[in-house]
């Protein structure tokens, strides 16, 4: 029950974001930055990394409202910066909740201003509208709903990420808080 809830709380902070089966990283893509460490502010939200390994993050985020705590890896693609964020692992209560629950990779784009930091979500909308005019190509599939699921590979995510820079909304912009 608590992975499912935090499937949930992942797929909520991330609403506009689009998940992917596979990682936007290979090991050799990712990078470390200190200065990412620590607490970061925007309207009505904290980003909080943490790491305790110096190679992935710990990323504690609250709204307002929910809490959840996910897995970021920072990767660097051709001089640009991205956090693949997947929910934290969490044991499941039964085997049913285990064959149900599936991980899932969203990612976004960071760019770092002084004490600044722009996060920026891939646009789901904008996405879905270049699938549908046919103006996009990336393998993905859609359930029931219609909802977008991307299913290609880290190699041909890097590719149509790096190629496809304008699908990067506009983000939130926070600004690192001194403790």
């Amino acid at each position: 029950m608590k992975r499912i809830i935090l499937l949930m709380l992942l797929a909520t902070l991330f609403t506009s974001c689009v998940p992917s089966v596979n990682p936007l990283f290979f090991q050799r893509d990712l990078v470390f930055k200190k200065s990412l460490l620590g607490k970061w502010t925007g309207e009505n939200e904290t980003w909080t990394f943490s790491s305790e390994d110096g190679k992935k993050y710990t990323l504690h985020h609250h709204d307002g409202e929910y809490s959840g705590t996910y897995v970021a890896h920072l990767l660097e693609l051709k001089g640009e910066y991205f956090l693949d964020i997947t929910a934290q692992s969490v044991d499941a209560c039964n085997y049913l909740q285990k064959l149900t629950a599936f991980e899932v990779h969203t990612f976004a784009r960071l760019i770092f201003i002084d004490e600044k930091m722009e996060i920026q979500f891939l646009s789901y909308e904008e996405l879905d509208k270049g699938l549908k005019a046919e103006k996009l190509d990336v393998k993905h599939v859609r359930n029931s709903d219609g909802e977008i699921l991307l299913t290609a590979s880290t190699s041909e995510l890097q590719e149509f990420v790096l190629n496809n820079m304008s699908l990067f909304d506009v983000g939130l912009e926070l600004n690192m808080i001194d403790e």
